[in-house]
């Protein structure tokens, strides 16, 4: 278990983090904010740079039907011992959202999951053409590690991922301002 602070140290890359075993396992579960400077030759069509990201350091169930790839959905599989799985139907509940892939990653293996700040997030492809700026995405009820669009103005009935930025790019993601809640574990 983490301790109890506000900012503990962290010392990995958040962004590309796919690690067997961590080198401080006390970092396990650690949430902390990072400001990002901007670049110039940022991945994607629109930069997620220049803003704060906040980030927190989990475990992938190694029994995963889908691998963790960027942008995917991570839900929570066992809140307590930080473990997180793309497969909703393994997860606690659909609600259970735990936070954004950033990289590929091997199931099993530890990595952060982005919960605030701008990040891409993958749609469903019955979304990829119908997503704009300022919709709602929620998690996908049949399409593991991706999101669904609710429009703008309509009431959200599970726990909101993000909104949406723009419109969806090369490969089904679309850059969203993360709102998810904050870790409960009782």
């Amino acid at each position: 278990m983490p301790n109890n602070i506000i900012q503990q140290a962290v010392y990995a890359d958040p962004e590309n983090m796919n690690e067997p075993s961590l080198t401080w396992p006390g970092n396990l579960g650690c949430r902390f904010t990072v400001s990002v400077p901007f670049q110039v030759t940022a991945t994607g069509p629109v930069a997620d740079s220049g803003a704060s990201k906040s980030y927190q350091i989990v475990r992938t169930d190694s029994g995963m039907g889908v691998s963790p790839t960027r942008g995917m959905v991570a839900w929570w599989k066992n809140k307590a011992t930080y473990l997180v799985t793309t497969d909703q139907l393994g997860a606690l509940n659909r609600n259970s959202v735990a936070g954004i892939f950033k990289n590929s990653v091997t199931s099993g293996n530890h990595t952060a999951i982005q919960f605030g700040g701008p990040a891409y997030v993958q749609v469903t492809l019955a979304s990829v053409g119908a997503v704009v700026s300022g919709d709602s995405l929620i998690p996908s009820a049949a399409d593991n590690g991706r999101a669904d669009r609710v429009a703008a103005g309509t009431a959200v009935t599970y726990t909101k991922i993000g909104t949406a930025d723009g419109t969806v790019a090369a490969t089904n993601l679309i850059l969203a301002t993360l709102q998810l809640p904050a870790l409960e574990t009782t």
